[in-house]
């Protein structure tokens, strides 16, 4: 690929020129895991809402960071999940073929799909979620909802050996280590997980729902002795899980019976380099990044009274991006930071569905994706503590499509599409004389159109992009101390095109997946979050999260039943958590948290029998922390809640929720 290279020769050559020297900054301990809000010159205001210095394996996996970020949820089946959705205020991806609405980085490397995510992630340092869609004015891959960051410790030295024996046949171990030198600085972290799962099949008599999960990541920082410091990163995670839990919904929650197993096997590497430069006017980077995700073998088993249907599937997404960012260094009255970003992939893979020894469907496909976007923004003091901000993303997807079908017809049919945007960004921001900043922004955002390649209809194969304009306001405030710190925001965004899955829609053997565009859909809402420090060793922090998301205007183009006014799926209205944790000086600690999630409809028609009723869970951990060595004991959902955390309407099955879990953690550190 041509343009890659040309992109970063472009930036090798910029830093060339540069000849500024940053002296390296003094060497710390790895820090604990830190959940961020905003960052400054991001969007508005850094804060860290926690760090929790008790914090267990499992809480640094997404379903537990997701519930700390009011408005932000995911939706999964297992460790891993193919059709895994993640939404924030009201938007959100489609399980398999739809773009994120909530993109994801691992510092500067941008991930695929929603299901292409980390099951696992170890020694993560940092989690920071930046809302809305005036984000795409600072980086290359940026969702119509948000980016979600995940970042590495910033300096490390030392590291930490994990071990953890739980229930349900629970039991993983974790390894950090890094040092650093006056030239170069390493770290490395790697981790596994097991459990024997929770699906009992009455029929083998036996437990098929097993999982376990192998995870690594490798940083390296080099620091030449000219302005150029190289970043080399990779995260590389396999698992080999049995049955992707799904139950007829209305039945047992952890029960099934049926005469076969499926099994669930997935692959990925992401790895990226980064050349970047500190100069006296800001910063200057380019990363080039690839992945490699791949699922399969893959089969799910459904019973459908005496019969078996049997799914089977295989995807591999891959893609190479290049990024170049330059920024100012954040101190003058005008800041300013832009870049470019180029990625080329391709999603292919197959599917098949029987009965038995009869194949209803058999389909191969490739869709090869083609993206480039510019952005920028700057903001200027104006005096007073006023400040205002403009920026502008151009961004350009192109898709192709060539899908073969041998069953239940042969055919074959290749589609392309192209899908555009440009995207303008207004800000306004105001620093009181009480430790408090008022601020408001106006943007829009994209998602490009796509293909469905579940779907054997040429006619109905493609569907349009998503487009959203509106904006934000919001407070924050902190005491001169530190001890209490809150953000109140409220938005709204008028929304064109929004898209919705719709599974077996027309009733026709071959049209059996599809993806659709609402005319009009609106969200509106609000964030509050705090911390606050009450005593000494004692913190407290909350979140919560209220979306009012309507489709505006919607017809069902395939039953002519109209849904305007209803709901979009998989949209959690509400979501709150409540962390509570006591450090004592002796090395004591305790923390208990509980989360909340609002009715959540997964369909349109906001049929309750699809859709998962509120529920809470309920955590708490305790421990002692001697300095060098620390144990931990854990338990999750421990008023074993019954809920699921996805329900596949068109098969008319959920995955049910983990039940109350327990379990021992011991750590040492070196």
């Amino acid at each position: 690929m041509k343009l890659p290279v040309l992109l970063i020769s472009m930036a090798i050559a910029s830093v060339s020129i540069l000849r500024a020297e940053t002296p390296p900054g003094p060497v710390v301990a790895v820090e604990p895991m830190v959940v961020r809000g905003e960052a400054m010159r991001h969007a508005p205001f850094e804060r860290s809402f926690e760090s929790l210095s008790g914090s267990t394996q499992d809480e640094c996996r997404l379903p537990g960071i997701t519930a700390r970020f009011g408005n932000l949820s995911l939706s999964t089946s297992g460790w891993s999940s193919f059709n895994a959705t993640l939404g924030l205020r009201g938007m959100t991806n489609t399980p398999i073929f739809g773009d994120p609405a909530v993109s994801v980085y691992l510092d500067d490397i941008p991930l695929g799909s929603t299901f292409a995510l980390p099951g696992d992630l170890p020694g993560l340092g940092s989690v920071e979620l930046r809302r809305g869609a005036g984000q795409n004015t600072l980086a290359g891959r940026a969702g119509p909802a948000g980016i979600l960051v995940l970042s590495t410790p910033a300096t490390p030295n030392g590291g930490e050996i994990r071990a953890s024996f739980g229930s349900d046949g629970y039991r993983g171990g974790d390894v950090t280590a890094s040092a650093a030198g006056a030239g170069a600085d390493v770290f490395a972290a790697a981790s596994y997980r097991h459990q024997d799962g929770f699906l009992y099949d009455s029929t083998l008599g036996r437990k098929v729902d097993g999982r376990e999960a192998l995870s690594g990541l490798a940083r390296v920082r080099i620091k030449t002795d000219g302005p150029v410091q190289w970043t080399l990163l990779a995260n590389a995670w396999r698992e080999r899980d049995g049955e992707q839990p799904l139950v007829p919904l209305g039945g047992p929650m952890f029960e099934v019976s049926r005469s076969e197993i499926g099994e669930t096997q997935v692959e990925a590497l992401n790895a990226g380099v980064t050349a970047s430069v500190e100069a006296p006017w800001g910063r200057a980077s380019a990363t080039t990044s690839a992945n490699d995700w791949k699922l399969g073998p893959y089969r799910s088993v459904l019973s459908f009274g005496p019969a078996l249907l049997l799914n089977d599937a295989t995807t591999r997404q891959r893609a190479i991006n290049e990024e170049i960012r330059f920024a100012s260094s954040g101190h003058e009255a005008l800041r300013w930071q832009g870049g470019l970003f180029f990625s080329d992939g391709s999603t292919e893979g197959s599917f098949a569905r029987a009965i038995g020894p009869m194949v209803l469907e058999q389909s191969f496909y490739n869709i090869d994706a083609t993206q480039l976007a510019a952005f920028g923004q700057a903001e200027r003091d104006l005096g007073g503590g006023f400040s205002l901000g403009a920026g502008l993303r151009v961004e350009t997807v192109r898709k192709t499509l060539d899908r073969h079908e041998a069953a239940p017809q042969p055919g074959v049919y290749a589609l392309s599409q192209t899908s555009s945007a440009i995207l303008p960004k207004l800000t306004l921001s105001y620093e009181t004389a009480s430790h408090g900043r008022l601020f408001a922004s106006l943007g829009a955002g994209f998602k490009p159109g796509g293909f469905s390649a579940f779907t054997g209809n040429r006619a109905l194969a493609a569907f349009g992009p998503e487009r959203n304009a509106g904006g934000e306001a919001g407070y924050h405030f902190e005491t001169s101390g530190g001890a209490l710190a809150a953000t109140l925001r409220g938005f709204m965004y008028q929304i064109t095109g929004y898209q919705i899955e719709r599974s077996f829609a027309t009733n026709a053997q071959s049209d059996d997946y599809l993806v659709v565009n609402a005319p009009k859909a609106r969200t509106a809402g609000a964030e509050i979050e705090t911390a606050w420090h009450p005593a000494e060793g004692w913190t407290v922090a909350a979140a919560a999260g209220f979306t009012k998301a309507e489709l505006r205007r919607f017809t069902d183009p395939y039953t002519g039943i109209s849904y305007s006014g209803k709901q979009p799926p998989y949209i959690a209205p509400v979501n709150e958590s409540l962390r509570v944790e006591y450090k004592n000086p002796s090395g004591w600690f305790a923390s208990a948290g509980l989360s909340a999630t609002g009715r959540t409809y997964y369909t349109e028609s906001e049929d309750l029998h699809f859709g998962q009723k509120a529920f809470a869970l309920l955590g708490a951990r305790t421990g002692y922390d001697a300095g060098k060595w620390r144990i931990v004991l854990w338990g999750e959902n421990l008023a074993d809640a019954r809920y699921y955390s996805l329900i596949s309407a068109g098969t008319a099955h959920g995955s049910p929720g983990s039940p109350r879990t327990w379990g021992i953690e011991g750590a040492l550190r070196f």
